[in-house]
């Protein structure tokens, strides 16, 4: 081979050398226009969510501070229902005692009334005639 093939041949392997350069130079530039449009839509829609994003945490706390709130509304409620049923219980207790109160007090009573008829648990009224001490009259 002579000389001017060489050299044609090494101007030749540098033009496709600088063709190349500049074909994957233009590559990267598209890829990373790409890329960087890419990123600028992922921008935009995260910026759009946000929004989404914040609506729905208010939401969860406004739930959550209802929830609370409703919570402590049955707590309230049920210290509530349990002093009713302490005093309710406390007033059956009084009451039970003062029933049998009553009854020993009439039962008293019906041990000293010496009217009072013993076999049958009924009083007699002697001024009608149907006492004890006095006869009946026809």
């Amino acid at each position: 081979m002579d000389t001017s093939t060489i050299i044609w041949i090494v101007v030749i392997a540098v033009v496709v050398l600088i063709a190349l350069a500049l074909i994957a130079s233009a590559s990267r530039r598209t890829g990373r226009k790409r890329q960087r449009k890419q990123a600028s839509e992922m921008r935009q829609d995260t910026a759009e969510r946000e929004e989404s994003v914040r609506a729905r945490e208010s939401t969860a706390a406004e739930t959550d501070a209802h929830a609370r709130q409703a919570k402590a509304e049955a707590d309230a409620k049920r210290a509530e229902a349990e002093r009713l049923e302490a005093k309710a219980e406390t007033r059956s207790h009084d009451a039970a005692i003062e029933r049998d109160e009553q009854h020993d007090r009439s039962r008293r009573a019906d041990e000293i009334d010496p009217d009072h008829d013993r076999d049958r648990g009924q009083r007699g009224d002697r001024r009608d005639g149907q006492g004890e001490d006095e006869p009946r009259r026809r």
